[in-house]
C-alpha cells in the first residue's frame, strides 16, 4: 500500500520573466529551500490548460537556482489574452514517486506588446489607411489587418522600412465607423493595436 505525504513547502521562489508577445517560451528561474522536492509548473491561457512539465530537483547535491522553460509556441495569441502561471507541490510516496499535486503558486503574467504604431488620419474617400510602426524585436511585424464597426477585414503584408497601408476605400464609409488595425507575427499572434482617426472630406 503507497501512502502519500503532503510535502511541506518552504522559501520556495519560482519567478517567471515578463513574456513577451511572439516569444516560444515563458522562461523563469526556481530556487527551493533545502530539501525541496521537485516541483511541477503549468500554463494556462484564457482557461485552457497546457500541459504540466517537472522543474529540475533541487534536491540533488550542489543544486542552486534552476532556469526553466516552458514552451508556448502558437498558444498566446492576443497580446491581451490572460495567461496563468501555476506550480504545483508534488506528494511523496514510498517508492520515492512525485505525482502531480497541489496548488501552490499562482500568478498573471503581464504580456509585453513590443509594437508600437502611429496611424495616420484617414480621410473618407481615400484610398488607404496608412501609418508606420515600430517593433522591439526587428522582424516580428509580418502582417496588418483592418477591422470596421467590428468586422474584421484579412491581414496583408506590411511594407519595408516599418511602414504599412491598407486599403479602405471600399470599406471605411463614414466619418463615426470604428476603426481599428492589428499587427500580426509570422504565427498570427497580435503583437499591437491602433484604433485610426477617420475624417470626412474637406469642404472647397
Amino acid at each position: 500500500m503507497i501512502h502519500r505525504l503532503p510535502v511541506v513547502i518552504r522559501s520556495t521562489l519560482l519567478t517567471p520573466a515578463p513574456y513577451t508577445i511572439g516569444d516560444t517560451a515563458i522562461t523563469g528561474v526556481f530556487q527551493g529551500a533545502k530539501n525541496q522536492p521537485v516541483l511541477t509548473i503549468q500554463v494556462l491561457v484564457n482557461g485552457v490548460a497546457g500541459n504540466r512539465i517537472q522543474v529540475q530537483d533541487p534536491t540533488k547535491p550542489g543544486a542552486g537556482p534552476h532556469a526553466w522553460t516552458y514552451y508556448v509556441s502558437g498558444q498566446i495569441k492576443h497580446y491581451r489574452d490572460d495567461v496563468v502561471f501555476r506550480a504545483y507541490s508534488p506528494l511523496m510516496d514510498q517508492e520515492g514517486r512525485y505525482p502531480e499535486g497541489a496548488l501552490v503558486y499562482e500568478q498573471r503574467l503581464p504580456i509585453l506588446a513590443p509594437v508600437t504604431c502611429q496611424a495616420a488620419p484617414y480621410t473618407v474617400g481615400s484610398a488607404y489607411v496608412t501609418g508606420s510602426y515600430t517593433e522591439g524585436n526587428v522582424g516580428l511585424v509580418q502582417q496588418v489587418s483592418l477591422d470596421v464597426n467590428g468586422y474584421a477585414y484579412a491581414p496583408v503584408p506590411v511594407l519595408p522600412g516599418g511602414t504599412f497601408r491598407y486599403y479602405g476605400k471600399d470599406k471605411i464609409q463614414h466619418v463615426g465607423d470604428y476603426v481599428l488595425l492589428r499587427f500580426y507575427t509570422h504565427k498570427h499572434a497580435v503583437c499591437g493595436e491602433q484604433i485610426v482617426d477617420v475624417r470626412g472630406a474637406s469642404k472647397a
